[in-house]
């Protein structure tokens, strides 16, 4: 948030869209470490392969070794030396099919249509990453009717509001995952 306030809009819409896709990732290692989210993901059906084959891979080895469940239940970042023991620490499943399937997992509840506001927010931050003209500070400035070689840098109204938008999006999904996860697990 302090980059959006000293007018550095892309980097933090850059580290906002970073933050997205470690709640999304991490919601995902944490729940291939407890056996009833395992379960609740293997029952999905599920197009990305990648996804699969790391659900898959894990759920099976996990029951093949009971000594490595007991570990990865009781430390679960213990799931991140799996992934590398296993050779699964290159596989890189879509964030899509990731918050689609954390979704039908109850995560997300009680969002209204939270695939839909994962999707918008993820995309819109996605936009921003990619460095369109519109989205790098000069554009933003112009867009803005802002003097672009102004000293302090001027202040851009509509892409802080639009940051602090998102921001608010990005937390509030973080918020009540968390407390999910949390309500689920104990």
């Amino acid at each position: 948030m302090i980059n959006a306030l000293c007018n550095y809009y892309n980097i933090s819409f850059t580290l906002l869209r970073c933050s997205l896709d470690m709640l999304i990732y991490g919601l995902l290692y944490q729940c291939l470490s407890q056996s009833r989210f395992r379960k609740l993901l293997k029952d999905n059906k599920i197009k990305d392969d990648e996804l699969k084959r790391l659900i898959v891979t894990i759920t099976k080895f996990l029951n093949e070794n009971p000594e490595e469940l007991t570990h990865v239940e009781e430390t679960s970042a213990h799931i991140f030396d799996l992934l590398d023991e296993l050779k699964l620490n290159k596989l890189a499943p879509k964030p899509a099919s990731v918050y689609k399937l954390l979704s039908k997992c109850g995560l997300f509840e009680p969002i209204k249509k939270p695939k839909r506001v994962i999707a918008r927010v993820y995309g819109k931050l996605s936009f921003n990453i990619h460095e369109h003209y519109s989205t790098l500070d000069v554009g933003r400035a112009v867009t803005e009717d802002k003097e672009i070689f102004e000293i302090p840098q001027p202040f851009l109204e509509t892409s802080a509001r639009d940051y602090l938008q998102e921001l608010q999006q990005v937390l509030e999904l973080w918020r009540v995952s968390e407390s999910n996860l949390l309500k689920l697990t104990f």
